[in-house]
């Protein structure tokens, strides 16, 4: 989804029009806050709307030149790559429309860094805590479908070294990867399919988008155009 809509304002500022999609109340809660606090002349060129991806055609009501998934949005938009797909092909402009996908490498997450996501320690700001820790990981789940884990330690202003344990949040996904979206691209009618890779740490740097070629065990991100 569109998540707290950055790039959807970004785009507007250029003078796009942009509707941001999520399923998140939150999100789209938030994204709505910041673009009530854009000037008229941009907050005209974009909207948010809370969405499942189940009847787009008729939720938006509009039509498009393209569609963008960025930030490894698209695995974690339930229940299937075609379905997501199908639904915005419907509210595509017929005269060469234009996706654009930006994905985790989950390949190379998988195989060469023993599932690891992401490790990070940052100061709080809560009082008693000095410090969070967030361990990100992926376990297998059922042919297709892997489990994003997110595990929160803290450590305490107590002088005392050891972490406790806060919580631990999995959330369903897709292993979404190049063949299996090309496929379904190639099934909508898209016949001009570039792959591209780029280096760029989760939750930071995505690196020169498109990027350069796309290599399964080496590119940190698969953009797909």
């Amino acid at each position: 989804g569109c998540g707290t809509g950055e790039h959807d304002i970004e785009l507007a500022k250029k003078g796009f029009y942009v509707v941001g999609i999520d399923n998140s109340t939150l999100m789209i809660k938030i994204a709505n806050e910041k673009r009530n606090k854009l000037p008229e002349s941009v907050k005209k060129n974009v909207r948010f709307a809370l969405s499942g991806y189940k009847n787009l055609q008729s939720e938006l009501k509009e039509e498009f030149d393209g569609a963008l998934f960025l930030g490894n949005a698209l695995p974690y938009i339930l229940p299937s790559t075609e379905h997501v797909i199908k639904e915005v092909v419907n509210v595509l402009r017929l005269k060469n429309p234009s996706l654009i996908f930006q994905l985790l490498n989950f390949d190379k997450i998988l195989r060469t860094k023993n599932r690891l996501l992401s490790f990070k320690i940052a100061k709080s700001s809560q009082p008693n805590i000095k410090e969070h820790l967030f361990l990100e990981f992926y376990d297998y789940g059922k042919k297709g479908t892997l489990f994003h884990n997110l595990v929160v330690f803290d450590s305490y202003n107590d002088n005392k070294s050891n972490w406790l344990f806060r919580e631990m949040i999995t959330i369903p996904i897709r292993h979404v990867g190049k063949n299996e979206t090309s496929s379904t691209l190639t099934k909508n009618g898209f016949s001009k399919i570039s792959f591209f890779g780029t280096q760029g740490e989760y939750q930071g740097a995505y690196g020169q988008f498109p990027g350069g070629e796309f290599r399964s065990l080496e590119s940190d991100w698969l953009n797909i155009i």
